[in-house]
């Protein structure tokens, strides 16, 4: 409704970087080390003797990081869709069933059908 904000939370997982298969690099010539940073960057590295280790043959992705939304009561939430893009988990809290929904309409809060 004009004239009420609406808040949220977004909970965002941070990134990891890729995940380096220790037996497949070694098997490779790699040995644990600095290098191991440019693999889990996704960049292939060069050995002394010039051979090249692809970072995508030794290194694997990370679990993508999950992303949880929570908004708060109100009974428009259009200006948080933005924030709930590409989200894992969204919730909306509400504070009136549905048979309420005048009563929730003239005082700006949502019911559980309305927030579903």
């Amino acid at each position: 409704r004009p004239g009420l904000d609406a808040y949220g939370f977004v909970v965002e997982e941070v990134a990891l970087p890729r995940k380096v298969l220790v037996e497949e690099a070694r098997k490779a010539g790699l040995t644990p080390g600095p290098l191991y940073q440019h693999l889990q960057a996704g960049q292939d590295v060069v050995l002394e003797d010039g051979s090249v280790v692809r970072a995508d043959e030794v290194t694997q992705e990370n679990v993508r990081p999950r992303k949880v939304v929570i908004v708060g009561d109100t009974c428009d939430a259009s200006s948080l869709v933005p924030l709930a893009e590409n989200a894992d988990i969204v919730v909306h809290e509400a504070t009136l069933e549905d048979e309420q929904w005048i009563l929730a309409r003239r005082h700006g809060h949502s019911t559980a059908g309305g927030a579903g």
